[in-house]
């Protein structure tokens, strides 16, 4: 694992993006207005945390992005949502292990494989259901790293081009600001995973190919009883 570690140097800075707003005045005016979530809220706490790739629920850990449209990406909005938008800065060197694709020929093929495993594991999407299950294995590779005496890994998107960061302890980056933003558009790129199936009755010229295979076996058999009766006759 040497190979695989690396460091966030301390000023460096990443963002964090969470869904919604919070509701708050402002001055002379009588309305609420949406606002950015506050501090409290986009700082992860043990009271607010839910079951995540890396830690689970109750235990604390600062999701970040290497930028904005990554961070964004990650919390999967929909068009017209708001999204409360901040970045961090790194105050901390932080120890980090790079669970990303491998992309060096030297390493020998095994491991190579066993790191492309992990880096899908970190970085697939998981479904919305059951995530507390889908989130074990991660889970349990994080809390192997940390008692390394990791400070955070770094794993690859899959929603946008980007690389995530995930630090044990949310302590070890500042909050330096943060706006509300609205979406207004969503991008995606699909693919056909399986034959698709069709209505006969709306595609003439197959229902006309399914109908001479049907009748074949048809004149077949009236073939064999025509030449049936002529033995007979004779």
């Amino acid at each position: 694992m040497p190979a695989r570690r690396g460091l966030l140097k301390t000023g460096l800075v990443l963002c964090r993006a969470q869904r919604g707003f919070t509701l708050g005045q402002v001055e002379g005016e009588e309305y609420d207005h949406e606002m950015a979530h506050p501090p409290e809220r986009m700082v992860p706490t043990a009271e607010h945390c839910l079951d995540g790739r890396v830690s689970p629920r109750g235990i604390p850990c600062l999701y970040l992005a290497s930028n904005i449209k990554t961070a964004v990406a990650e919390v999967r909005p929909w068009v017209d949502a708001y999204v409360s938008l901040a970045q961090f800065k790194i105050v901390k060197e932080c120890r980090v292990v790079d669970c990303r694709a491998a992309k060096s020929d030297k390493l020998a093929k095994q491991h190579a494989l066993i790191w492309s495993d992990i880096a899908y594991a970190f970085s697939k999407p998981m479904s919305p259901e059951e995530p507390h299950l889908e989130y074990v294995p991660t889970q349990i590779l994080a809390e192997t790293f940390r008692e390394h005496g990791l400070d955070g890994l770094v794993y690859e998107s899959l929603l946008n081009k980007g690389t995530n960061i995930a630090l044990f302890d949310p302590k070890n980056a500042d909050l330096i600001n943060c706006g509300l933003h609205r979406i207004r558009g969503v991008n995606f790129d699909f693919e056909l995973a399986d034959n698709p199936y069709f209505m006969t009755q709306h595609y003439p010229e197959i229902e006309a190919q399914i109908a001479g295979r049907e009748a074949q076996p048809e004149e077949v058999l009236e073939d064999a009883q025509a030449t049936a009766a002529d033995e007979t006759s004779e």
